[in-house]
């Protein structure tokens, strides 16, 4: 289809109200129209104004049929009629709970080998509770891996050309998943059902489209790959909610381009940007424009975005706490409900073996719960407030923890609580031993229905419809699983059908009441499709806009781009195009106030959003980057005072009184490394060092390089200190520590229940301590002895040295810690080693010499000053001078890397730093300290393309002129 058949909105206003004049150009019988939307939310509302513009116009409407485009590819291609095809067509689509409950019987079927392949577990837990953290592992995996039109085998397939110094460990995992997905599919395929994902790939590589309809899609951007063939076979008309200049921003099915919108963020002016500090303090700037608009329009239709749920319970307090009603679209969560409470108490009564009696703590809680208190009193003629407090006598006066009847009949104080379990044991006392779930079903629908005959609700009452919504949602699933036991059945104990009921219901989201009176609250990926003029979009900051990545920890960045599965990039180009279209579509009727917090609803410091500063022209970004950062005064006076005071300039720096306030006042201390920023980029290391900004990064799903870097060089520390090795030479000797020492220090970091990605990265940590292991002994065969390294009872490890001496006043302490000195008695020499990780295939090429300085002729281009800086401290050791040794010189002293490359058996110590360059270290260290000292913070110089994009633009670098 070309792309000239694709209309173009535009973003004049609002796209909804507009689909729904277009559809009805040609009259109100809409019977044969399929239009596909980005969710169900825009569609309820298209339906509405398509209702609205219809009655207005005095057309008679006969309905489109609205759905998503997953939905339209099951509805509208057909399978061939080959025997094959006809079989698949003949199966169910597997509900939520049929799918959840065929992985958990896969797993069960797996090895216990195949489990800890894809799951580390601490020794000693069961292999049903494995098999049930994998089950949900894959469940996921396979999710996301099915909406790209993938298997998890396919992946198996084309992973080590992703990760060849990782497919030895990766392999027998995604073995292992594969392995599950299969029998996954057999477990549904006997039970005569179909995995929804397979039946949509397959129509979609199989399927054809032969049916009389004229078929829109409108708004959809985030289009799978694989779905490009449903466009090619159905040649929908396309509607790109756009103006046509952007054209180049979307391909022939109207998928947004990513690269395209990265370098076309939304330009947000400051007039509707408000900083603030926390989620309280964003409630009420929220609430205050709020009621400034509908000062200026009683009726103003408003609308508030809640892109984090954290937030949300502060925006509608602070509402509440004002009388105005809010209704939150993204529903209430059923987990918490008084449903919800009441099928946990039940199940902690039953989660028992037989013969057991149940514990006091259960009892009390059945007893608790408002309906089956009401319930049990009635059929016992008792109050539940008697019945409790006679339960706190009990508990008591005889300290128990179980309530045993044999034991109540003992005693006359215990006949209530005695009629009270034989109630209870007569009612709800089933299942304590396996049964066939088709008789379990039975018997908790009557239970169900017998506890809750009595209820009078209504659906116009909030709490009520809640209630009643979550029971419908609970008799679904049970008539789900009632209809897969008339094909197959199981054994199972009461406990555990309703552990996994619990599980699959607190997946589930309840929408709240229609409230035509409340303002509505919606999610950021909902606002595309709002039509209200009046938006207020809160919490835009990193973390919630864009939102942090969640993949599943299986699926890292890389992979994902080369699998087409979301990327953090292409998330971040969404979110561009989103904002832009949101604010565009209300410049000329309406208005877009955005609010922008410091702090998450977690209370955690957060960093600016991109979506904020990209879009920002260079002479403004400075200020941008102010105003998001700093806390703003609550006079307007004294707020632009401290504007004229903090604002600083992204331009080269005028040198003057305040540059050298800057330079005395905060840069006391400096850390050897820190010179390596400075021999890059004076302008950063002045932001980074003088004004003190940095980064605050999300949790990473796994271990970033620098985590990986401090881990090795805590254990390597105490290696090096360990008084039961100072003699051992033997790498047998060497492991068994170093396994122990890095479990120990692993288990401290990030305890028994690390994510699959983190515990995998064990694994490789000891690959490179095994390969340090090796060279190790190597080194201490040649004579070589530890005397000092970093680590407890070893020495000093921050040492430091007063530096520059410009004046009295201005000077700065050096600091640097040294990972290690060895000392060869025969040889009378020491060497001074620093660790170094690597997973790059040229590791070979960082030496010393090469990572410090570059020859170009006579000119010297110095890159770090590291090593011979450390020479410099290296005689402060404490051991050093307690080991009555020549004190470190140049003359005695050799400057090493000890390389644990991405090859554990290639570790080794490289050849020295040249001698000869080490005075003219020192000599460049103190240019580089008097400049830092004088404020020469003028250049930019040579910015690695891992420094964040803000602290980029800060250095004025932008993508255009980087």
């Amino acid at each position: 289809m070309p792309l000239s058949s694709s209309i173009f909105f535009g973003w004049d206003r609002p796209w909804l109200p507009r689909l729904a004049e277009y559809l009805l150009l040609k009259g109100g019988d809409l019977s044969n129209t399929v239009v596909i939307l980005p969710g169900r939310r825009a569609g309820r509302r298209l339906l509405e104004l398509l209702a609205l513009q219809a009655e207005k116009s005095l057309q008679l409407l006969l309905p489109p049929t609205i759905t998503t485009l997953e939905e339209a590819i099951l509805s509208l291609l057909d399978l061939p009629e080959t025997p094959p095809m006809r079989l698949l067509s003949k199966k169910a689509i597997a509900e939520k709970s049929i799918a959840l409950l065929a992985w958990r019987q896969a797993a069960e079927r797996l090895t216990l080998e195949e489990l800890r392949a894809v799951q580390q577990a601490p020794e000693g837990l069961h292999s049903s509770e494995i098999a049930l953290h994998v089950a949900r592992l894959a469940e996921r995996l396979a999710c996301e891996l099915g909406g790209v039109g993938l298997s998890i085998e396919e992946v198996l397939l084309q992973h080590a050309p992703f990760f060849p110094e990782s497919a030895e460990r990766e392999e027998p995992r995604w073995k292992a998943l594969a392995h599950l997905q299969k029998e996954y599919q057999k477990t549904l395929s006997h039970w005569g059902y179909v995995d929804r994902s397979e039946i949509v790939n397959k129509k979609l590589e199989y399927g054809s489209f032969s049916k009389q309809l004229r078929v829109v899609v409108a708004g959809v951007v985030e289009i799978p790959p694989h779905a490009s063939s449903f466009f090619e076979k159905v040649a929908p008309e396309v509607l790109i909610i756009a103006p046509e200049r952007h054209a180049l921003g979307f391909d022939f099915y109207g998928r947004m381009l990513p690269s395209y919108w990265l370098e076309h963020p939304a330009e947000v002016a400051d007039a509707s940007l408000i900083s603030c500090e926390r989620s309280r303090d964003q409630a009420s700037e929220v609430w205050k424009i709020v009621t400034s608009w509908r000062e200026h329009s009683c009726d103003a239709a408003i609308a508030i975005i809640a892109p984090e749920t954290e937030a949300l319970p502060f925006l509608r307090e602070a509402g509440a706490a004002i009388d105005i009603k809010t209704r939150w679209a993204g529903g209430r969560s059923f987990q918490g409900g008084s449903l919800s409470a009441l099928l946990t108490s039940l199940k902690n009564f039953l989660d028992r073996p037989p013969c057991t009696p149940p514990s006091l703590s259960a009892v009390t809680s059945i007893l608790r719960h408002p309906i089956t208190a009401t319930r049990l009193t009635a059929s016992l003629g008792i109050s539940s407030e008697r019945l409790l407090r006679e339960l706190d006598d009990w508990e008591r006066e005889h300290l128990a923890r179980f309530l045993d009847k044999k034991q109540l009949d003992c005693f006359h104080k215990g006949e209530t609580l005695g009629v009270l379990l034989g109630e209870l044991e007569k009612r709800c006392c089933f299942g304590l031993e396996v049964e066939p779930l088709s008789r379990l079903l039975c018997e908790w629908r009557e239970l169900l229905l017998y506890l809750l005959e009595q209820e009078r609700l209504s659906r116009s009452e909030l709490e009520e419809h809640f209630f009643l919504t979550c029971f419908e949602k609970l008799l679904l699933c049970i008539e789900e699983l009632e209809r897969l036991t008339t094909t197959t059945d199981f054994l199972w104990r009461s406990s555990d059908l309703l552990a996994f009921l619990l599980e699959l219901l607190c997946r589930e989201s309840i929408p709240e009441l229609e409230q035509p009176e409340a303002v509505e609250i919606i999610g950021w990926l909902e606002a595309i499709a709002e039509d209200r003029p009046l938006l207020v979009l809160t919490s835009v900051h990193e973390g919630a806009i864009p939102i942090s990545v969640t993949n599943d920890p299986l699926l890292s960045e890389h992979l994902c781009k080369r699998l087409g599965l979301r990327s953090s990039q292409q998330q971040l180009a969404r979110d561009h195009y989103y904002l832009q279209s949101i604010v565009a579509s209300r410049q000329e009727e309406g208005g877009v106030a955005i609010i922008a917090p410091r702090y998450n609803g977690r209370g955690e410091p957060v960093r600016p959003s991109r979506l904020l500063l990209q879009g920002c022209s260079d002479a403004d970004l400075p200020s941008r980057v102010v105003m998001l950062t700093q806390r703003q005064s609550a006079s307007p006076l004294a707020a632009s005072q401290q504007q004229q005071r903090s604002l600083f300039s992204a331009r080269p720096i005028e040198r003057g009184d305040m540059m050298k306030l800057y330079s005395t006042s905060l840069l006391e201390t400096l850390n050897v490394t820190a010179l390596r920023t400075y021999l890059y980029s004076p302008r950063l290391f002045y932001l980074q060092h003088i004004l003190k900004l940095k980064e605050i990064l999300e949790t990473p799903v796994e271990m970033t390089s620098r985590q990986f870097g401090v881990l090795l060089h805590r254990v390597l520390g105490a290696f090096s200190m360990e008084p039961s090795l100072k003699q051992e030479t033997r790498e047998t000797a060497f492991v068994p520590w170093l396994e122990r020492a890095l479990q120990k220090a692993f288990q401290w970091q990030f305890g028994w229940n690390a994510s699959p990605a983190v515990a995998s990265q064990q694994g490789e940590l000891l690959r490179a301590l095994k390969g340090f292991a090796q060279a190790e002994e190597r080194h201490r065969q040649e004579g070589w002895i530890t005397v000092a390294a970093e680590g407890e009872g070893g020495h000093r490890s921050l040492l430091q040295e007063r530096r520059s001496l410009l004046d009295q006043d201005r000077s700065l302490l050096l600091q640097g810690r040294i990972d290690r000195l060895d000392w060869h008695p025969e040889k009378r020499r020491w060497l001074l080693l620093d660790y170094k990780t690597s997973h790059r295939q040229e590791w070979r090429r960082e030496t010393p010499n090469h990572t410090h300085f570059q020859q170009h002729g006579e000119t010297t281009l110095w890159r770090d000053l590291q090593l011979p800086l450390y020479l410099k401290l290296a005689p402060q050791l404490e051991a050093v001078g307690n080991s009555r040794l020549p004190l470190p010189t140049i003359e005695n002293t050799d400057l090493c890397y000890f390389q644990l490359p991405i090859e554990p058996e290639a570790a080794r110590i490289t050849e020295p730093f040249a001698a000869a360059m080490i005075e003219p270290a020192w000599r460049e260290a103190e240019r580089i300290i008097q400049l830092i000292l004088a404020g020469e913070f003028e250049e930019v110089g040579k910015l690695d393309v891992t420094v964040s994009p803000t602290f980029r633009a800060l250095c004025g670098i932008t993508s255009a002129n980087g």
